[in-house]
Parts: C-alpha cells; structure tokens; sequence
C-alpha cells in the first residue's frame, strides 16, 4: 500500500497539512468567539470543540468498520468523497464567504 517517491515530498506534504490545519483550526475557534454572545462564549466555544473531540473516535470507529468491510484502500475514498460533498455544500450555500466580523474581543472601555 506504500506509494514510491522520496521522503522529502512527504515531509512537504506534511508540512502544508499542518499549517492548513492550523490556520483551520484558529480561524474557526476566532469566528466562533467573534459571533458568540459575551454571555455565552465559553459555552459555545465548549461546544465547538466537543465536536472536534468527540467527533474523532465516532469517525474512527465508523472508519473502522468501513476498512473492515471494504479494504485500506478504498476505505480512504468515502471520506475523501463525503468531504467533496461537504466542501461543495458549503461553497453553494455557506454565508461564510461574505462573513464580517460584528464586534471585537477587545475590552469594553469604562
């Protein structure tokens, strides 16, 4: 199941992975904070990233039984394939794109 090609183009790889993922991950939890209600900022961050946690082991337990039944190799197409479906939904139909941020975080001036 190994594909040939130099060590190098895999820590490239790696490395844009992990710097999307980053910039992923903060500009999320910082449009979450932006739009959540002072009150309830704390509960609506929990809540994002309860999905982050508590979505991993339910999509690897999903993940396992899909492997099991279909093999390594084309267990990697159904995820590839449901985030195309997801990304392409969101393109269509999102209002994230003409997002603006309403307020700041910065403190409230006395």
């Amino acid at each position: 199941m190994s594909a040939p090609g130099p060590l190098w183009v895999f820590a490239l790889i790696c490395l844009v992975w992990g710097v999307g993922a980053g910039v992923t991950l903060t500009q999320g939890r910082t449009i979450v904070q932006l739009e959540a209600p002072e009150s309830h900022r704390a509960r609506v961050l929990a809540i994002f990233q309860l999905g982050f946690a508590g979505g991993s082991p339910i999509g690897a337990l999903g993940m396992g039984y899909v492997t099991a039944l279909t093999g390594p190799r084309q267990a990697a197409i159904y995820p590839a394939a449901a985030m195309l479906v997801v990304l392409a939904f969101l393109v269509l139909r999102s209002a994230l794109w003409r997002h603006t941020a309403a307020g700041t975080l910065a403190a409230p001036r006395r």
